[in-house]
């Protein structure tokens, strides 16, 4: 397996929707460029959410026990990390499968191995996203993993036993 040299973005300060989203996409719109369209429309994607999920169920909470005001029911959306890629899928038109992995141990490794399985099953390409908590939102890293080597810009992915610098997509940006 091959992986790309990450791309990063942010998500604003206090998201709460969709819209926001557009860090993620810009991100995953940049890692797919060298892809064809037909590619892009079933990319696998998998996310690393965790940072991103205990900061959206922290505001929701808060909003529940504010009781100044009554919630909508679409107000728990905002807990649902697929709606991360929303942005992506209306710019490009993709409707591949998304994978999100919300626990204190989901790691970039961890998304890579799933990253492995989808490529042993026919995907050409995995797109693996990590969403962190930063200073003001979430920061955003992007990275595709091959199953062929695409030349430039590519290194293999380091065996599933010795992941460790595969914590984080920054760790592999260096």
């Amino acid at each position: 397996m091959y992986l790309s040299r990450p791309v990063v973005g942010v998500l604003p300060d206090g998201y709460a929707g969709p819209l926001g989203g557009a860090g993620l996409s810009n991100v995953l719109v940049a890692v797919t460029a060298d892809l064809t369209g037909d590619e892009v429309t079933v990319l696998p994607v998998v996310l690393c959410v965790t940072d991103f999920g205990r900061g959206q169920a922290r505001a929701f909470v808060a909003a529940c026990g504010a009781g100044e005001r009554r919630l909508r029911p679409s107000a728990s959306l905002g807990l649902e990390a697929s709606r991360l890629v929303a942005p992506f899928a209306r710019a490009t038109g993709w409707g591949g499968r998304c994978h999100a992995l919300m626990s204190p141990r989901a790691t970039v490794g961890q998304a890579v191995r799933s990253a492995g399985a989808a490529l042993a099953t026919g995907a050409g390409a995995v797109a693996v996203c990590e969403v962190r908590a930063a200073d003001q939102g979430y920061a955003t890293a992007a990275a595709l993993i091959r199953r062929t080597d695409p030349g430039t810009g590519y290194r293999t992915v380091p065996a599933p036993d010795d992941d460790a610098d595969l914590v984080s997509l920054w760790r592999c940006a260096g």
